[in-house]
């Protein structure tokens, strides 16, 4: 795990320190870039009072975590519901919505077949 002590001395900004150590928030979408979702999910569902921002974290989130535990239908909902707004996310995070919801969409067999031998 990350110590909270080294984040605070490591310079990190104050705002992301809390009287635990560190936010939820801030930890949150650490986790989610270094593809931590479990831990993510967890982090998303403490915060209160969100932020439409983080609204679409946690329902990015909520997403891939449904879609790993084989619930498909439920993933595929909540990507789809943030499709839209995708521009706000950096573009790696980008990149794991698009794995996410074609794992998804590959589950339903909602997908183009694409021969290639015959082109």
């Amino acid at each position: 795990g990350i110590n909270a002590e080294y984040m605070g001395s490591s310079g990190i900004n104050a705002e992301y320190m809390g009287s635990s150590g560190i936010n939820a928030e801030y930890m949150g979408k650490m986790r989610l870039r270094l593809k931590d979702y479990y831990e993510a999910y967890f982090d998303f569902k403490r915060i209160q009072n969100l932020s439409p921002k983080i609204e679409l974290y946690k329902t990015l989130v909520d997403g891939i975590v449904s879609l790993m535990k084989k619930n498909h239908e439920v993933g595929i909902k909540h990507l789809v519901s943030i499709e839209e707004k995708l521009q706000l996310f950096k573009p790696n995070i980008r990149f794991t919505y698009c794995i996410f919801k074609a794992y998804g969409y590959m589950t339903q067999h909602k997908f183009i077949v694409i021969n290639l031998l015959e082109s």
